[in-house]
């Protein structure tokens, strides 16, 4: 995407969500949910990452920088102040707009 455009528009799942973390502590198991309901080894998504992994790759690419980057926001002014503070427990979905430097 780097290559072809000035900006990017990136969407993943968050598996480091908190309820992604809590199943594989307690039943020590790739999280469902995260997975759309497929099994680990049936799913199309060939690699499974957090808010954390995607900065640092981003930075360890270079010549990106973050422009925006948007969070779940679900009414409850609790869990919107939990998810600025700490997206990469909390944000579900994150979205991020990124711009080529180089």
């Amino acid at each position: 995407m780097k290559r072809i455009a000035r900006y990017q528009i990136v969407s993943f799942p968050n598996f480091g969500f908190y309820k992604n973390r809590f199943d594989l502590l307690l039943n020590g198991r790739m999280p469902r949910p995260m997975l759309f309901d497929y099994s680990w080894y049936a799913t199309g998504h060939i690699h499974q990452l957090s808010i954390a992994d995607f900065q640092q790759i981003v930075n360890d690419v270079g010549g990106i920088r973050f422009l925006r980057q948007h969070f779940d926001k679900t009414g409850n002014s609790l869990k919107d102040a939990l998810t600025r503070k700490y997206p990469n427990l909390f944000a579900v979905r994150p979205i991020f707009l990124l711009e080529k430097t180089k």
